[in-house]
């Protein structure tokens, strides 16, 4: 699992790329040559949480087209908000899809394994209050989203029980504000979990 860090490449770099990637968001897509040019995976993420600003997020899409080592790309969504969110999907789904990018749906309340369009998109970006991210239904999507070999993100990602939490169901990426905002302080501790699950998968094999 990796640990995806809103931060220029600069910051990125200082950490091993067996843990860490980069998170692009309209509002931090600096010096995206960088990441390109490295051998560090990325996501991108539309920026709805807080607010969505079309004509970044559309450079964005420009600037990541053609590229390497991008695991999701976010379709525009609604927080809390399944039916809204899909309402978005289906606008931006064919959108996203010309940079050849793989297009992310963003599970909202809502959303269940059986009203998912699994041959739509590419990878899932886990949103939702935090009920429905810790929920059932969201487990048997990821289940389902895994079998057909789909990325699996989850957002506002900082504890250690929440790390150990998506370790255990599956999650293949991970974002939270304290890695971004406080890297130095959070991410070793971050890593340090994730070099402990590595571990263990060495001795389980």
């Amino acid at each position: 699992m990796l640990i995806l860090i809103a931060k220029s490449q600069k910051y990125i770099n200082e950490y091993p790329n067996k843990y860490i990637g980069r998170l692009f968001i309209p509002d931090l897509q600096s010096k995206a040559e960088d990441t390109f040019d490295s051998n560090y995976i990325y996501g991108v993420d539309n920026g709805c949480f807080v607010e969505f600003k079309e004509s970044k997020f559309r450079l964005l899409l420009e600037k990541i087209q053609g590229q390497d080592n991008c695991k999701f790309v976010c379709c525009p969504d609604v927080v809390g908000k399944f039916k809204e969110t899909m309402e978005l999907f289906d606008e931006w789904q064919p959108i996203i899809k010309e940079t050849g990018q793989p297009v992310a749906l963003v599970l909202q309340d809502g959303a269940t394994k059986d009203n998912i369009p699994f041959d739509k998109f590419d990878s899932v970006f886990v949103g939702g209050t935090t009920e429905y991210k810790l929920g059932q239904e969201v487990r048997d999507i990821i289940k389902i989203a895994k079998q057909k070999n789909k990325w699996v993100h989850i957002g506002r990602v900082n504890s250690n029980k929440r790390i150990n939490y998506c370790l255990r169901i599956g999650v293949d990426s991970i974002d939270g504000l304290s890695f971004s905002k406080f890297h130095k302080t959070h991410l070793p501790r971050g890593i340090a979990l994730l070099k402990q699950e590595s571990l263990l998968e060495t001795w389980e094999q």
